[in-house]
């Protein structure tokens, strides 16, 4: 038989005095469903403030970068890519669902974009492009605050996995 020396006695105790109170808020699947509480709770919540202020920020920025300034870049591009393309899948999540042209007009928009810019490196709409751009990323800013944070995970999930499955727009060229 094993003897205990006192260091583990003690430690001992005090498993037995946290583990009662614990019972109590521990389901039959032990710490994985206190876990996971604590996890929704923070999913079930809107956005904060900061977040959605980052959010606004970044799209508002790289939209401004693209119709005025001379630098403007692929990542400039990539960054309202992925607000727009966020706002088209929150849209198809049910949030906003009358906007779903805008947003399916808008990647074509951000599709031309990316064609002219890869082939002549300068990062502009055409006048019709940049207002359907900026309106529906005017929009994806008001669904930002009009969801929860597990929603818009969600929506950023959907946008990698069409991405990484090649389920995006394409410009075919057509050799007369």
């Amino acid at each position: 038989m094993a003897r205990f020396g006192s260091r583990q006695k003690r430690s001992a105790r005090k498993a037995k005095v946290w583990q009662r109170q614990c019972d109590s808020n521990i389901s039959s699947v032990g710490g994985l469903f206190l876990l996971d509480t604590s996890f929704k709770r923070d999913e079930e919540k809107p956005l904060t403030d900061d977040q959605l202020q980052k959010i606004g920020i970044l799209a508002l920025t790289a939209l401004d970068r693209i119709l005025q300034a001379s630098d403007a870049n692929v990542d400039d591009y990539a960054t309202i890519a992925a607000a727009i393309n966020t706002g088209f899948a929150l849209t198809e999540m049910g949030i906003g669902t009358e906007n779903n042209q805008l947003f399916i007009d808008a990647q074509i928009a951000i599709t031309k974009l990316y064609e002219r810019g890869t082939r002549t490196g300068i990062w502009r709409f055409d006048g019709a492009s940049a207002e359907i751009v900026r309106n529906a990323t005017a929009i994806y800013e008001e669904q930002a605050k009009n969801v929860y944070i597990d929603e818009i995970r969600n929506a950023y999930q959907t946008v990698i996995d069409r991405v990484e499955n090649g389920n995006i727009y394409q410009i075919e060229r057509v050799t007369a």
